[in-house]
């Protein structure tokens, strides 16, 4: 029985879709890459600034951050801090 469960584990860890994390300030921008990513099989978490998208980063289990480096409200290199 471990063994059944330990194999599922593993199928399941191996299509796991992966998580990107958007970060821009324009909205359309962050709807233009959603559209662009739905073409593939990945989770996308869409944020309108720099401190939503380090929360949604560490609420998450991330595989990439994409973020606009020039934020009115905290910048690209505070998140790549993070």
């Amino acid at each position: 029985m471990q063994e059944t469960e330990h194999r599922a584990r593993q199928t399941e860890e191996q299509f796991k879709r992966p998580t990107i994390v958007c970060i821009d300030d324009d909205p359309d921008i962050l709807v233009a890459i959603r559209l662009i990513l739905s073409k593939y099989a990945v989770n996308v978490i869409p944020a309108i600034n720099a401190e939503q998208g380090i929360w949604e980063s560490l609420r998450n289990d991330v595989d990439l951050v994409i973020t606009d480096m020039r934020m009115p409200q905290g910048d690209g290199e505070v998140v790549l801090e993070c």
